[in-house]
């Protein structure tokens, strides 16, 4: 049984499931690798007295996409009268990080409750102190987190699935990497440095193993510091980094070809990234901000938006408000119901001292967005942390 909120009917939810295979091409300078993923999703059909599922549901203001939807774990229900947005609740769980010192303490917050008091059990904590990971939640709520650096420059080049006893070794050692998840099952890794240099290639990584993945372009060198985000089934997109400040480049899984989209204003790494949508008018809007531009020393507080309707290719980046103050190493989500980008934390300039106790939260109605400051806090103020959202399943809650 899956609750929603008080506006939304009662509901059962059978499940049905399907298995699929992808294939995906990988090439470097000298071949070409078929690698076939084999994956497993699971449907979720909902049916009520009342409530009936739909391809795409429309209020007039709001416009979904099935795909879109379960994208961001939800679940919509149209009735006679009107759609309800059912959201299966989820929690924001931080760890791990610089405050100066390393960090592996997790903090977790309920968004909607500033009173409820989470925490994170013991059995499920990550096997270190250290800063830089990247990860996601895969099949069965099993959290993956990659890389990352232990203080005193240690490397990681494992990926640990919390709560297990899985470890995974990377093909390369990284930290500073980005990643997002494919399907169900695979965690595509990108860039990170590892000894001070930045990384070009790329890995798929499962609880299985990991395999070599597209190289990454970026002026024959490779990234670090840089966002990656979902577009579709079929494509992602590199935002900033390293080596890459201004140049965001959009990643096809079914041509292995990168296409170079609109420069951004700011040259950005260390910064921050999410997709959200508008909540008036249901459109997506890839948002990034803060960071660092490593050829003027310059820390931003700035944040710039991109509209995904039509081709995305000819559409600008576009100043939105800035954030409250300037940071750079920066954790940030998309809250569950898709419309809220979550900036955790950061820091400033290095060698400040200043590392930010603040959690922010942009929104955007008809392509106008602001910044607000969520009652929640961090009670260790961190930078390089990482950040997702789980299932509340995972989280104890009072």
């Amino acid at each position: 049984m899956i609750s929603g909120p008080a506006n939304c009917p009662p509901n059962a939810a059978p499940t049905t499931t399907t298995t699929t295979s992808t294939t995906i091409k990988t090439t470097t300078s000298a071949t070409t690798t078929s690698t076939t993923i084999t994956t497993t999703t699971t449907a979720t059909t909902m049916t009520t007295a009342t409530a009936t599922t739909t391809t795409t549901a429309s209020t007039g203001k709001l416009i979904y996409t099935t795909v879109e939807v379960y994208f961001r774990s939800l679940s919509i229900y149209q009735t006679v009268s009107d759609v309800y947005v059912c959201l299966l609740t989820e929690k924001l769980l931080v760890f791990g990080g610089l405050s100066p010192a390393e960090l592996n303490s997790p903090e977790v917050f309920d968004l909607e409750d500033r009173a409820a008091s989470c925490t994170w059990p013991t059995g499920l904590s990550y096997p270190f102190t250290a800063h830089g990971m990247t990860g996601g939640i895969l099949t069965e709520s099993r959290l993956l987190v990659c890389g990352g650096a232990r203080y005193g420059g240690v490397i990681l080049d494992k990926c640990f699935a919390l709560g297990t006893s899985n470890e995974v070794d990377l093909i390369t050692e990284r930290k500073f990497a980005a990643s997002i998840l494919i399907d169900n099952d695979t965690l595509w890794v990108t860039g990170g440095d590892t000894d001070g240099a930045t990384v070009k290639t790329s890995e798929y990584v499962t609880l299985e193993g990991a395999l070599p993945g597209p190289e990454l372009i970026s002026n024959n060198e490779g990234i670090d510091r840089h966002c990656l985000l979902k577009l579709s089934q079929s494509t992602a997109i590199v935002v900033g980094g390293r080596n890459n400040v201004y140049k965001p480049r959009m990643f096809s899984f079914e041509t292995v070809t990168w296409t170079t989209l609109a420069n951004l204003n700011d040259g950005r790494s260390d910064h921050s990234c999410g997709i959200i949508y508008d909540k008036e008018i249901g459109s997506r809007i890839l948002v990034t901000t803060g960071g660092y531009n490593w050829f003027t020393s310059k820390t931003y507080a700035s944040t710039e938006l991109l509209a995904l309707d039509g081709d995305i290719a000819l559409n600008l980046w576009t100043f939105g408000p800035d954030l409250p103050e300037e940071l750079q190493r920066s954790a940030s989500v998309t809250t569950s119901d898709g419309f809220g980008f979550i900036l955790i934390g950061g820091g400033g300039y290095w060698g400040t001292g200043f590392y930010s106790k603040f959690i922010y939260k942009l929104e955007c109605f008809s392509f106008t967005c602001e910044w607000s400051v969520m009652e929640q806090e961090l009670k260790t103020p961190r930078t390089y942390a990482f950040a997702t959202m789980v299932p509340s399943s995972l989280v104890d809650c009072m």
